[in-house]
């Protein structure tokens, strides 16, 4: 992609090639390393012995020069496979992605499942954050894009001290498990945190029970690491404290809305239940301080009852301008009882006129989770009936909250907020 082209110039989705993405990209001499951490991995052969398209996202040469020597020696290092194969991972995309597809989408999933934006900067085409410097280049097999910079989704992998390369590894085996965000930004600041200069002996591993909760997947990595720097215990860290799992911000990169803690221009809330059509459900909404794992909290509460046609419960809150134009969804903190809520959008119009967009939502039940919210799966919800055929709602035009029960089961229920955003 050259400078000043942009999504309305972008060329034909693929120029003629005469070989398929290795091949050609061999054939051309610009990515020698790329080349040799393809077949150090063992994806190349992969890739070779596959009958699928795919498209490589292929860093050149010269992407490694400000790269330390000893760093990519690293990488080299039967130790570090399973970090390399992950790095290398977000540089394949499955399937056969021309760059007008990736422009027109915005975004497309690597082969680790890893989400990579793509957008324009300054008129030229960026994936994950890496510049496309030679677009569409095979036919045969797959699509190759060169590009001038490493997509570093995990920037520690190219650290150099060995606590850091540990860290490494014990995210992607965090990922592997298949561990929430918040989860597995604790196992990392855990092992950031044994700042020991010590070389694990070998590649450590671990075996996680299926019937692990998020707590206790975390638990066993972070125990699995420490033993692969030598260690047994948290607290023989050099002092180092190792973070709680609730004490690290699930909205660290996301704009606050709401906390429940009382602070100033938190938005009140308030109930409403089926009683407003004569049915009998209750609840109540209280603030709860932090304590014990918990942080400081919404508690929404009751029974829902099917009596004189009713069954829903809800509590909203009250409007303001939260001012979230170029936002692309909610980021909830929540924790549940394992049941179905809902939660919506509420948008008001310059008459005062609202309206509520809604999205369903179900998460393990006694644990804190976050959970996003894309206002693209948002659905205008009026009187209970649906109405996608108006499209998602306006993040420009949100002023408020509300959530949202209605599952017909009569047991009581509970659901605890502890914050509210929304992400980019």
């Amino acid at each position: 992609m050259t400078a000043g082209s942009g999504p309305g110039a972008l060329p034909s989705p693929f120029c003629q090639a005469p070989a398929g993405p290795l091949r050609q990209l061999e054939s051309r001499g610009t990515a020698e390393t790329f080349l040799a951490m393809l077949e150090q991995s063992g994806l190349r052969g992969e890739l070779e012995a596959s009958n699928e398209p795919y498209t490589l996202l292929a860093p050149e040469d010269r992407a490694f020069v400000g790269v330390a020597p000893e760093t990519v020696a690293r990488l080299f290092d039967p130790r570090s496979r399973d970090v390399l194969r992950d790095l290398l991972g977000d540089h394949i995309l499955p399937g056969r992605v021309s760059a007008r597809d990736a422009a027109l989408a915005g975004s497309a999933t690597s082969s680790t499942g890893s989400p990579l934006a793509c957008e324009f900067v300054n008129g030229q085409l960026r994936i994950g954050g890496a510049p496309v410097v030679g677009q569409d280049l095979s036919t045969e097999g797959g699509a190759l894009h060169e590009l001038s910079a490493v997509i570093l989704l995990r920037p520690w992998i190219l650290e150099p001290t060995p606590a850091r390369r540990v860290a490494a590894q014990g995210l992607a085996a965090s990922e592997r498990a298949g561990l929430d965000p918040l989860a597995q930004r604790s196992v990392l600041e855990v092992t950031l945190a044994a700042a020991a200069e010590l070389e694990p002996e070998g590649v450590w591993s671990v075996t996680l029970d299926a019937g692990f909760d998020e707590r206790q997947k975390a638990a066993a990595l972070r125990t699995a690491i420490l033993r692969g720097l030598g260690r047994t215990e948290p607290t023989a860290l050099s002092g180092a404290s190792v973070p709680a799992l609730n004490k690290i911000d699930p909205m660290k990169d996301a704009k606050l809305l709401a906390r429940f803690d009382g602070s100033e221009g938190d938005p009140d809330w308030y109930t409403l239940n089926d009683d407003v059509m004569g049915g009998i459900s209750r609840s109540r909404f209280q603030l709860a301080e932090a304590e014990g794992g918990d942080p400081a909290r919404g508690v929404f509460q009751g029974a829902l009852s099917l009596e004189n046609n009713g069954g829903f419960a809800s509590i909203r809150s009250s409007l303001q301008n939260f001012d979230l134009e170029g936002f692309k969804g909610l980021r909830i903190q929540v924790k549940t009882d394992g049941r179905e809520y809902g939660v919506s959008a509420v948008c008001a119009d310059d008459q005062g006129r609202t309206g509520s967009w809604r999205k369903r939502f179900t998460v393990p039940a006694g644990a804190w989770t976050t959970v996003d919210i894309p206002f693209e799966e948002m659905v205008l919800n009026i009187r209970g009936r649906q109405l996608p055929e108006v499209g998602p709602p306006a993040a420009e035009a949100i002023q408020g909250f509300s959530f949202i029960i209605g599952d017909k089961n009569t047991d009581p229920f509970r659901l605890e907020i502890g914050a509210i955003g929304a992400y980019f």
